[in-house]
């Protein structure tokens, strides 16, 4: 719900429910409130400085018409894959031979997948 999402984003940035809202409205907005979505959008919105903490002021800060007009992914597969085209292509190989794995893997299996990939 939009008050789950409320809740949620002035924990995490550790802001009063109200002062919150406006970046709730949008973020719900943008989200429906699919709390994976919401997480990695978050951290969308800081890793692009659309949400960031001002020492200035000591508080976190965001400009909710620019956050408003960021043309973002409808989907959190669409968010997902942006994040996994910026690592590297080893990482992103890696990550295609975990996935055949199923959504289980042990680390010693990892290991041997990043040690396959410095030889390929």
């Amino acid at each position: 719900s939009k008050e789950d999402t409320n809740e949620l984003i002035s924990e995490m940035i550790r802001t009063s429910p109200a002062s919150v809202r406006p970046l709730t409205e949008v973020v719900y907005r943008k989200t429906s409130g699919n709390v994976l979505f919401v997480l990695e959008f978050l951290r969308l919105l800081r890793d692009e400085y659309l949400l960031f903490f001002s020492l200035r002021s000591n508080q976190w800060l965001w400009n909710t018409a620019l956050i408003e007009s960021k043309d973002i992914a409808d989907n959190t597969i669409e968010l997902m894959l942006r994040k996994i085209l910026q690592f590297s292509d080893e990482t992103q190989n890696a990550l295609k031979l975990i996935a055949c794995l199923g959504s289980f893997c042990e680390e010693s299996i990892l290991y041997l997948i990043a040690a396959i990939d410095d030889v390929v």
